[in-house]
């Protein structure tokens, strides 16, 4: 909202309701805020902005999927001949006519705020693995075709490594189900801790995770598969239910670099075959081995 005294009436209005609100006074603004990682649910948007209008907006935001859960609700202050209907057909979610009647105003943006919510639950159900809550196979390789093509457009190296607990049969035969739920759920929480937010994580299938790097060649990946190995190594998992159960686990890892022309295919199947090497190696290790690469980029790392 671009009228200072229209944005501060209504972010008034909104805090007296018990809602959070971010202001911003143009579109520029607003985008600033929703990539700078604000939680929002819902966009409360001045059609008629200066220089981009909301027209504008709603359509960046409609073809972004970065931005598909969040609702947009169009604010006009007077009507104009199909402008209804062009709002809608752009995406917008709803429509307010200024001035509103104020308790029609709140019970829309509850509204929108709980279907908002809603559409969020429903993607991260579909998005995400249902025991550790990391990204499921699906969505990681979508993430990581994606992160194929950037590398390739901005000439940025990207790895792909495959994590594997060793002896997790072993785990479950011995100790139960629970508990190598346990296990994977606390792997995966180790994992993400030591990971960027730019950096994708997701389970590949039972015991084995993937993770993409980008901006990072072989050795940068080899070094993080490695303090990974190295901290999984050292973590005591310490089960407790009717009796408290200690024991340590190790991983193996296969890791590849991400090249012009080579198929995702390729990449995974050279980092299975470094996979592979790994646990014939004896486990707890990570392939390619750090010796045999040359020391390039180690940003981040």
């Amino acid at each position: 909202e671009d009228s200072m005294l229209q944005n501060e009436t209504i972010c008034q209005q909104l805090r007296l309701k018990n809602i959070q609100p971010f202001s911003a006074k143009n579109a520029v603004e607003a985008m600033r805020l929703l990539l700078s990682g604000y939680n929002v649910d819902v966009i409360l948007l001045d059609i008629f902005l200066p220089t981009y209008a909301g027209y504008d907006l709603i359509s960046i935001l409609k073809s972004d999927e970065r931005f598909s859960t969040i609702l947009v609700v169009g604010l006009a202050a007077y009507r104009e001949k199909d402008m209804l209907s062009e709002i809608l057909d752009l995406g917008a979610d709803d429509f307010i006519y200024k001035p509103y009647n104020i308790n029609e105003f709140f019970a829309r943006v509850r509204a929108n705020i709980r279907v908002s919510k809603l559409i969020k639950r429903l993607k991260e159900a579909s998005e995400k693995d249902y025991l550790t809550g990391i990204y499921n196979r699906r969505t990681f390789f979508h993430f990581l075709e994606n992160l194929s093509v950037l590398s390739i457009r901005e000439n940025k190296p990207l790895s792909f490594v495959i994590l594997d607990i060793d002896h997790f049969k072993k785990i479950n035969d011995t100790y139960g189900h629970d508990v190598g739920d346990f296990v994977l759920k606390k792997f995966a929480e180790i994992v993400l801790k030591m990971t960027r937010r730019s950096d994708v994580f997701g389970r590949y299938g039972g015991e084995e995770f993937c993770l993409a790097l980008p901006n990072t060649d072989i050795y940068g990946a080899c070094l993080l598969a490695n303090k990974i190995r190295s901290t999984i190594a050292q973590t005591i998992m310490t089960f407790k239910n009717e009796k408290i159960i200690s024991f340590n686990v190790t991983i193996s890892a296969g890791v590849s670099e991400f090249s012009k022309g080579m198929s995702i295919d390729e990449l995974i199947k050279i980092a299975d075959n470094n996979l592979y090497l790994a646990k014939k190696n004896g486990r707890n290790c990570v392939y390619p081995l750090l010796e045999s690469l040359p020391q390039k980029n180690l940003k981040g790392f």
